[in-house]
Parts: C-alpha cells; structure tokens; sequence
C-alpha cells in the first residue's frame, strides 16, 4: 500500500505560481527602460523621490500620459497634453512649462514603483 487515500488534494492546481514582474511590469521588453526620478514635482501623481519609472519608448504618447523627454541634455518628466499640433508639458501646479530648447520625447511613463 502506498499510503494514498485515492482522493487528490482540494489545493491541487491552486499551488502558488511564481511571481514574473517582467510580465507585470513590461509590456514590449526591448523598448523599455527603468529611471529613477530625482525630485518630488510630481509627487500629486505618486512620484516621489527615488521612485522607478517604468518607461516604454514604443508608445505613442496620448494627452494626460506622464512622459520623460530631454530638453537642453536634461532628462524630465511631466504631463503630456496635445490639442492638434500644439504639444504641452504642463508641471505639478499646472502650468505649462516653457521651453528653453529643442525637446525630443524619450518616452511614456506605464509604472511607478517606489518603496513605502
């Protein structure tokens, strides 16, 4: 006798999976990238200092999308507004940030992870 009862386990096939943040974090894994955010200017969105953002380049940005774009070789993040061809990047106290330079969009922010 194997000392079986013959009956399986009611937790069978509930066994814990491992966890793949991979999967829950990253959408398209070669076009995505972590950055970790420096100030607390966007702490109203949960952005804090030392926050990870997990940026994809492959998405177009829509309006309201946190995005992370470099003007004048520094990198920043903000709020993404577009009404037609008018592109905006609007701050915490929502206002427009002016530009001093030529902006090229690095990316869209889809996470935010930070300790708590």
């Amino acid at each position: 006798m194997s000392g079986e009862t013959g009956f399986p386990s009611p937790a069978q096939g509930y066994e814990a999976k491992a966890f793949d943040f991979n999967k829950l974090l990253v959408s398209n894994p070669p076009a995505t990238f972590l950055m970790r955010a420096a100030t607390s200017a966007l702490a109203y969105k949960g952005i804090i200092p030392e926050s990870i953002l997990v940026v994809d380049r492959s998405r177009k940005p829509e309006s309201g999308n946190l995005v992370v774009y470099c003007e004048s070789g520094e990198l920043h993040c903000r709020e993404y507004y577009r009404k037609g061809s008018v592109k905006r990047f609007i701050d915490a106290d929502g206002n427009e940030v002016p530009r001093k330079g030529k902006i090229v969009l690095f990316g869209v922010v889809t996470k935010v992870i930070h300790d708590v």
